[in-house]
């Protein structure tokens, strides 16, 4: 008779074998698959796998703070791409504009509607000649179209010198004003608005009234680049060409406008070659130990006898103001490349408010930063 053991015994004989079974069909799927491992399992050894998803830990102090300083860093770059991307692309906007009217100029020289121009001087019986002054190029004084004509000739007010066809003349004519140019302060107690686009306007004005080709080029300036002169209190033009002779602006007269870059700073124009020390036809508008018509007379030469155009640049605002001129003019291209003020190298453009500034002619830059 078979016991509770003999039972036992049997039982585990036929597991046994189902195991020795089992391992043998793995052994031979296995080879049949190409295996060239396999792992033996026996089927009393086969344990459940606890699949169920595990509570995620939350984010550190330090690893918030890591994440925060990452993204403070990613913002700050961006903001300094986008505030350089920003003024590159105005000062590109600006080079535009400055080669616009660089074309214009010299559209006009070609044309050289003014170069026939002479008039009597004002002492002596020489004469002077526009382009003895402008090389034919449009003028950068607003004095032709005053009473005054070309400077050092024989004035014949009101208008019987003015360069305006038809005998018409600028109000309020430029001669006798007391302005110093050279500084163009914008803002202060020493701006004079009505000259302060004094040289710019000259061009354009001179443009307009003379070439028809070459104001078809201006024409192609953005609008947001044009700007007119102030008004007065009565929100009349402070300056305009005087039509009717009644020295009183009405709808036949004509405003003056300027151009100005893309940070709205009027854009600068020297186009006066003949100046000599010994030379006693000089502007008005002069320093202790410089002026206007020297600088420009120098570096129109250094340019190639072309007018030389330029853009004060992004802090233009800032540096055409009586503070930032302050009582020398010393932020001022001429004083910077004429004198040593404030530790200026002489015959060179170091100033710190003109290091940024835009030339027409980026050779002509190059050359003013490096000096002579």
């Amino acid at each position: 008779m078979a016991t509770g053991s003999d039972h036992n015994q049997a039982c585990q004989s036929q597991t046994d074998l189902h195991a020795a079974a089992f391992d043998a069909f793995s052994l031979s799927r296995s080879r049949r698959l190409g295996g060239s491992t396999f792992r033996r399992v026996s089927a009393t050894a086969v344990r459940r796998v606890d699949v169920s998803p595990r509570p995620r830990a939350g984010f550190t102090l330090i690893e918030l703070l890591v994440v925060v300083a990452i993204i403070l860093v990613l913002l700050a770059a961006i903001v300094h791409i986008g505030g350089w991307a920003f003024h590159k692309g105005q000062a590109k906007n600006t080079e535009a504009v400055l080669g616009i009217l660089a074309d214009a100029c010299t559209q006009f020289k070609q044309a050289a509607p003014l170069g026939a121009v002479k008039q009597k001087a004002s002492s002596g019986s020489g004469i002077v000649t526009y382009a003895g002054r402008y090389g034919n190029y449009p003028p950068d004084e607003l004095e032709v179209f005053g009473g005054h004509g070309l400077p050092g000739s024989e004035s014949k007010p009101p208008d019987g010198s003015s360069l305006v066809p038809g005998g018409a003349g600028i109000r309020p004519d430029p001669f006798p004003q007391p302005y110093e140019d050279m500084k163009f302060y914008t803002t202060g107690a020493g701006a004079k608005p009505e000259f302060e686009h004094r040289d710019n306007a000259a061009l354009v004005l001179a443009i307009e009234l003379f070439s028809e080709e070459a104001a078809s080029t201006l024409a192609r300036i953005p609008s947001r680049n044009w700007k007119p002169v102030a008004n007065d209190s009565g929100g009349k033009p402070l300056v305009y060409i005087d039509r009717d002779g009644s020295d009183d602006y009405t709808d036949g007269d004509e405003p003056i406008r300027y151009v100005v870059d893309n940070w709205a700073v009027p854009i600068a124009y020297m186009a006066q070659r003949d100046y000599r020390a010994s030379n006693p036809v000089q502007s008005s508008n002069h320093q202790t130990d410089w002026s206007w018509n020297q600088v420009s007379s120098r570096l129109v030469k250094l340019n190639g006898d072309a007018p030389v155009i330029f853009s004060w640049g992004p802090d233009g605002r800032e540096q055409l103001t009586e503070a930032g001129m302050g009582a020398e003019g010393k932020a001022h291209l001429g004083a910077d490349w004429m004198t040593t003020l404030d530790n200026s190298a002489k015959d060179r453009v170091d100033f710190p408010l003109n290091t940024d500034n835009v030339y027409a002619n980026p050779a002509l830059g190059e050359i003013l930063s490096k000096g002579k």
